[in-house]
């Protein structure tokens, strides 16, 4: 989430980097446990961030270069010095300048984006803020396939003190998620483009009362329009297939949050989220039977409403400032269902569809543990987590997404679990810092339809993943930064051969998610040197000069595989890597 709207597709070209740009955001709250009543709609964890205000009394501009990225920013004051203030950031990617053959990245793409944020004090109680997002990503496969994606966001929030003891936000908010796909065929003139597209409309308003200096009430009221289109075909043809129809759904959510510090050592924070959800779609309306479906026609077949209520529980205990233990449940739902599979590896091929008639929204009971103690110059952590998941969504095998106007027929439901412990430790000797980071985890689901009904690992098990860094200051002005992870590999469903079905071979896949990749790893290393002397710095100027080399022992870790059936009838699996070693050298400067 930035600025409170929602961003349905958080990473440029594939996870390559972010799509939150550092020179503007703010604040970063990442909620994997103990998530506050406040906030939901998902199972998993939850980034909240917030963008910077902008200096109201001084003007100045920022940016920098590398090899791969350009970027610059402005921000100054607004109307009146003093009482207004704005921001504005632009980035770029230079990408395919330095990768024409292909032999930089196994794929040509470029992204940019854009962030604006204006906001103006009235008077001490009244402040209004405007803020606005847009970006965009293309990607080029080596055989020409082009794949667009990008997110638009943008926020109106007023910030009101009624008392010193009661504070209010309201906000209207906009959220636009779209995917783009070339699917014109190598003989055809026509430029036929796949669309996919979820578009959100929010009103919403929080509340904090100060009930003491140890308690304080929390509770607000959203409701928001969801608009679907799940895919269609752009331009459409007398020989283009039926469209899927566009969908709808009215969601609205209501929480309260009660936070107690009941002594130095004891906090309580409950709360309950919760929730009505409508789909109100308008079309062609299927009710599944099995595989198949059957029209309805009477109207009153047609609405289906969701309700649920989302306990949220969170007892902490320090002692000390040395030891902290906390222990959290929670309960969320999941309205809207990502469908996402391999017909294309190579894009960022998804769909979001509304929990309705044929599709239940999701659940989790989640339970979690967390200990952290504090180390001279350093700490200690320790965290554990079990969740117990319903309504699991998943796609049968050989699942046509797209061009199927009958996508929910593509789906079965089922249950999930999913456990883990995660160890990190932080310290700091003379020059250097560094950090470790371990977790252990697991997670399954068992669906009827999909692999025979026995239990499989999901998309996202990934048993073991090993992070680390350190960093060493050579004096004041240079710094040395090595970084270090490794994970196994994602699970992978192979092909074990190849069937004729009305001329076309047809991969007959293993059992579901019973391959893994292999292990991934990457080895990289930073030098950053500030520029600027003592007296620049003291009047707010920044020149950084940074040396890098991205994936120092050049490991080609798969980002999809391709199968098909040489001429000898046997599986041939080609792996596409997305870069090997990378050098960089970038400029950042403030001034």
């Amino acid at each position: 989430m930035l600025d409170e709207a929602v961003v349905y597709n958080p990473s440029h070209l594939f996870g390559l980097t972010s799509v939150f740009n550092a020179d503007i955001l703010k604040n970063t709250q990442f909620y994997k446990d103990a998530i506050p009543a406040n906030l939901g709609g998902r199972l998993s964890s939850i980034m909240d961030m917030s963008t910077r205000d902008g200096d109201a009394n001084a003007f100045h501009i920022f940016g920098g270069s590398s090899l791969l990225i350009a970027r610059v920013g402005a921000e100054g004051p607004f109307i009146k010095k003093g009482k207004g203030a704005f921001i504005a950031t632009a980035r770029g990617s230079i990408l395919n300048a330095f990768n024409t053959d292909y032999r930089l990245f196994n794929v040509k793409g470029k992204y940019s984006d854009y962030n604006v944020k204006f906001n103006y004090t009235f008077d001490e109680k009244n402040r209004v803020y405007l803020s606005g997002y847009y970006g965009q990503d293309k990607v080029i496969s080596p055989n020409k396939n082009t794949n667009r994606w990008g997110n638009w966001t943008s926020t109106l929030r007023w910030n009101h003190v009624h008392s010193d003891r009661l504070f209010m936000n309201l906000s209207a908010i906009f959220s636009d998620y779209h995917n783009k796909l070339d699917v014109s065929k190598p003989e055809s003139s026509d430029n036929q483009i796949w669309l996919t597209r979820i578009r959100d409309f929010s009103l919403k308003s929080d509340f904090t009362y100060f009930m003491g200096l140890d308690r304080t009430l929390d509770f607000g009221l959203q409701g928001t329009l969801h608009r679907f289109n799940p895919g269609e075909i752009s331009p459409v043809n007398s020989n283009t297939e039926d469209n899927i129809f566009r969908a709808q759904a009215y969601d609205y959510t209501g929480y309260v949050s009660f936070n107690w510090k009941i002594d130095s050592a004891f906090r309580i924070v409950a709360g309950m989220r919760a929730n009505a959800f409508f789909n109100a779609s308008f079309g062609r309306y299927y009710l599944l039977d099995g595989s198949s479906y059957k029209p309805l026609s009477n109207d009153a077949d047609k609405k289906k409403s969701y309700y649920g209520l989302e306990p949220r529980l969170s007892l902490q205990y320090k002692m000390g400032n040395d030891f902290a233990f906390r222990l959290a449940y929670n309960r969320s739902y999941q309205y809207l269902q990502l469908l996402q599979n391999d017909e294309l590896a190579f894009s960022s091929l998804e769909a979001w569809v509304p929990a309705g008639l044929n599709i239940k929204p999701q659940y989790v009971d989640a339970i979690s543990f967390r200990i952290n103690r504090l180390l001279y110059r350093g700490n200690i952590g320790l965290e554990g987590y079990w969740k117990r998941m319903g309504n699991q969504v998943e796609l049968i095998d050989h699942a046509q997404l797209i061009l199927n106007p009958f996508i929910e027929t593509q789906l079965r439901q089922g249950k999930g679990r999913a456990y883990g412990l995660e160890l990190s430790v932080n310290q700091r000797i003379g020059e250097f810092s560094g950090s470790i980071f371990y977790s252990w985890s697991r997670s399954f689901r068992k669906i009827n339809g999909i692999n025979k009904g026995k239990e499989y690992a999901a998309n996202f098990d990934i048993p073991h993943v090993l992070k680390s860094n350190l960093s060493y200051d050579l004096g004041r002005s240079v710094h040395l930064n090595a970084f270090y992870t490794i994970h196994t590999g994602r699970p992978l469903t192979y092909p074990i051969g190849f069937m004729e079905y009305e001329g076309i071979y047809v991969p007959v896949y293993s059992s579901r998610n019973s391959h893994r990749m292999p292990t991934f790893s990457r080895f990289d290393l930073n030098c950053s040197v500030d520029l600027e002397t003592i007296r620049q710095r003291e009047r707010g100027r920044r020149h950084t000069l940074n040396f890098g080399l991205y994936n120092i022992f050049d490991q080609r870790n798969p980002l999809y595989y391709s199968f098909s059936e040489d001429s000898n009838g046997n599986l041939a699996i080609q792996k596409t890597s997305f870069s090997g070693r990378v050098p960089s050298i970038s400029y950042t400067m403030r001034f």
